[in-house]
């Protein structure tokens, strides 16, 4: 029950969110978001200390960040599909 809280909360949060698991270790969770919606989660447990606040920041960061180029790469993509046949057709 505890898990799905710590995942309701990283939702809301849209970033990361510590917690302690039930090993009675530090836990992270990182909500992955594409186009503002949450796509699915990363999650690092079993931490022997808590993860500062600049390490939750950069994580945060460094997922976003990946979010966006997979965002960029699938419009790139899409663009392509519909530009090569108009370009086939004009050779």
């Amino acid at each position: 029950m505890g898990d799905l809280i710590n995942l309701r909360r990283a939702r809301k949060a849209k970033g990361p969110v510590q917690f302690v698991c039930p090993i009675d270790r530090y836990a992270v969770c990182l909500p992955v978001i594409q186009q503002d919606q949450v796509q699915g989660y990363l999650a690092m447990c079993h931490s022997e200390r808590p993860i500062s606040s600049n390490e939750l920041n950069l994580a945060g960061l460094t997922v976003a960040t990946a979010g966006q180029e997979m965002e960029r790469s699938q419009e790139l993509k899409n663009l392509s599909d519909a530009i090569q046949p108009r370009c086939v057709a004009l050779s």
